[in-house]
């Protein structure tokens, strides 16, 4: 009992949670903009899956950068696509998010299996490159508790700040700004006012770049099987 109460207060603990947290916060993000604007979104495992695969791929042959906007366009068209066939062609959009995650997990291992020449879980033979780590070490001069600054809060992911940061600046727009104000009057009417939902579908629930690819960016040898965040076991 002491020996699981010394790990769980460990720093190597705490890294693995933001680690492993950063994927969900940010897909609870998007999903929340998606919900506020009207829109339900159950197509988070789908798009995160897609993204993900996306960015790993793109980062092959480009700096993970670029692989980050491949990773937003990927998650912003299926949000599109999402949108589209909910408020254009009047499809039941619990129904169309089902089969957005349907054809992501089996177009992702298909894709995969392509890009990796038949290895179908995991993309580790791909040199996909990783997003820098965010290095405090300067904390360390703060006498005292320099050193645990460091253990706790130095080498996260870039993602993993942008994940934090993003929760504080929602929360302004949504509740300090007449945008966010906007947006969550529109979504007691989404039918009457089909301008914001296209919009929110893209931003929301596809748009909050960071999440859809963290999993592999952040770590590239995690098994395909793991990428969407839901399947983290």
């Amino acid at each position: 009992m002491i020996e699981l109460f010394a790990t769980i207060m460990s720093s190597a603990f705490f890294v693995t949670v933001i680690r492993t947290t950063t994927p969900l916060l940010l897909a609870t993000l998007g999903g929340l903009i998606a919900d506020l604007s009207g829109a339900l979104n159950v197509a988070l495992e789908g798009q995160m899956l897609v993204g993900c695969l996306t960015a790993v791929i793109v980062s092959v042959y480009a700096p993970w950068y670029v692989a980050v906007l491949a990773g937003l366009a990927a998650g912003a068209v299926l949000g599109l696509v999402m949108a589209i066939f909910a408020l254009r062609l009047k499809a039941d959009i619990i129904l169309v998010g089902f089969a957005i995650n349907i054809m992501a997990a089996g177009g992702t291992v298909f894709a995969l299996a392509m890009a990796t020449g038949g290895d179908k879980g995991t993309s580790i033979n791909l040199a996909s490159k990783a997003i820098p780590p965010v290095d405090l070490s300067f904390l360390g001069v703060i006498p005292g508790i320099g050193p645990v600054l460091v253990s706790l809060l130095s080498g996260h992911s870039v993602l993993s700040w942008v994940a934090a940061f993003l929760v504080f600046a929602i929360w302004y727009f949504l509740y300090r700004m007449p945008w966010g104000l906007w947006l969550r009057g529109v979504g007691n009417i989404p039918r009457r006012l089909k301008r914001p939902v296209y919009r929110s579908m893209p931003c929301g629930p596809g748009a909050w770049w960071c999440r859809v690819h963290w999993p592999a960016l952040a770590a590239p040898n995690w098994p395909c099987s793991i990428m969407s965040a839901s399947r983290v076991t």
